[in-house]
């Protein structure tokens, strides 16, 4: 027994100390897996009107967000246009981010030759609607404020 004792004494005595230290993690290291880890493709939670619950889910968020959107977009342009001779449908595609502050910017508009020539003001009432939009929550991810793009389709009508 006491044989026993010597042998497992000198044993343990041999082994190596690493498997009783815990292992640092650099801080780099730690950095590159946490941003490994990041989905830089989404937002924590989109950018918010005042009439928007920030406790809803992000789908309820985006979509409320969507909704003030176009109808303060809708309710520019309706003001704005006035009678139009021809009928017209079109899909006017508004290029526009949202900075840090909730400020929006209108980076390009997209719409068809013919939308152009019948309402050739078109473009500066856009960015009128969105000029008098009020600053919103922006976009957050990890709890800090994001610049976020969006791509939104806005269907003029005339009837």
């Amino acid at each position: 027994m006491k044989y026993f004792l010597y042998v497992a004494g000198v044993f343990l005595l041999m082994s190596s100390c690493e498997y009783f230290e815990t292992k640092k993690i650099d801080s780099d290291t730690l950095f590159e897996q946490e941003m490994a880890t990041i989905n830089w493709e989404e937002v924590d939670q989109y950018p918010l009107f005042k009439v928007c619950d920030e406790t809803a889910t992000k789908t309820v968020q985006l979509e409320c967000f969507h909704q003030q959107l176009s109808a303060n977009i809708s309710k520019v342009i309706k003001d704005s246009v006035p009678g139009v001779i021809q009928s017209l449908r079109d899909t006017v595609l508004l290029e526009m981010s949202i900075d840090t502050s909730g400020v929006f910017n209108l980076q390009q508009i997209q719409m068809d030759s013919m939308t152009r020539v019948h309402l050739p003001k078109v473009e500066s009432w856009l960015k009128a609607a969105l000029g008098q939009m009020d600053p919103i929550a922006p976009a957050t991810k990890k709890g800090v404020p994001v610049v976020t793009k969006y791509t939104l389709p806005l269907i003029l009508a005339t009837d």
